[in-house]
């Protein structure tokens, strides 16, 4: 599955990666769910994304 990841306090550091899709079996107890999301935003403006230490 493809997410969207930040390296806090490096600016300009949205980026793509690919990943392993989860499992609801990885939640204890029996209380996992999966969630389909159709759709998503990241404000590129973010004082923590564009902060450099």
């Amino acid at each position: 599955m493809k997410a969207i990841a930040v390296k806090p306090g490096v600016k300009n550091s949205v980026h793509l990666v690919e990943m392993p899709k989860p499992s609801i079996e990885e939640i204890p107890n029996g209380r996992g769910v999966l969630v389909k999301v159709l759709r998503v935003a990241v404000a590129g403006t973010a004082r923590q994304i564009n902060k450099p230490d």
